[in-house]
This record gives structure tokens, C-alpha cells and sequence, in this order.
């Protein structure tokens, strides 16, 4: 079976977060448009040894997402 890879990036929204918030439906728009992929696995750019902490951010973060494109797009394609 052929596997795909789909690889997106962005800039760190964390430095516009006026403009993000304007544009969170976008950003929503994005991640239905990647939700019909239906990804099995989600990587994000992420210090390894933080990892424990990153798991954590997840689990709390159900719809409740801080301005970081980590959460904003990855956390919400993962959910």
C-alpha cells in the first residue's frame, strides 16, 4: 500500500497574533481542508526533551487553544 506524506509549514503565529486572531476561521478552514486526508499520525516542530510537557498541552488543550500554530493547527488536526 502506498503511503503518503503531506508536509505543511508556517510561520510562528505567536509574531502576528492580532492578524491570527482575525484569521482563526482560516486557520479552521485549514484544518478541515487537512482533516480530509485523515491523517494517522501529527508532527509538530517540538524540543524532544519537552516532550512529557507537549503531551500534557494536548490533553488539556481541547478547544481551548493558545495563539501557538502548534495548538492552533496541530492540536486541532490531531484531536
Amino acid at each position: 500500500m502506498k503511503k503518503e506524506l503531506i508536509l505543511v509549514g508556517t510561520y510562528h503565529f505567536e509574531q502576528d497574533k492580532e492578524l491570527i486572531e482575525i484569521k482563526e476561521k482560516k486557520v479552521i478552514d485549514l484544518v478541515d481542508y487537512l482533516a480530509h486526508y485523515k491523517p494517522t499520525k501529527v508532527a509538530v516542530e517540538w524540543e524532544m526533551s519537552k516532550n512529557e510537557e507537549l503531551n500534557i498541552e494536548y490533553q488539556k488543550s481541547y478547544e481551548n487553544y493558545s495563539i501557538n500554530e502548534i495548538q492552533q493547527i496541530g492540536f486541532r488536526l490531531a484531536k
